[in-house]
């Protein structure tokens, strides 16, 4: 964590499962905290295929395995 002020950077580190299947993954976010709230976002792309998903493909329309995932957290101090 990087802190300038009431805004920071981070990297958070952590693993996906879903059915059996795992994705280790690392998030370069950013975001504000100071004495009432705290708010942060990061985003990452992740082959689904790595999951043991593919995306689904109708007729002419064709979608890609490699996915943007975007991830927000909101918290306020409870007085």
């Amino acid at each position: 964590v990087v802190r300038d002020g009431t805004k920071f950077t981070a990297t958070a580190e952590g693993v996906l499962r879903w059915r059996g299947k795992q994705v280790v993954l690392t998030l370069a976010g950013r975001g504000t905290l100071d004495d009432v709230r705290v708010e942060a976002s990061a985003a990452f792309e992740i082959d689904i295929k790595q999951l043991g998903l593919s995306a689904p493909r109708f007729l002419m329309i064709k979608m890609e395995d490699e996915v943007s995932v975007e991830v927000s957290v909101r918290g306020a101090v409870l007085a």
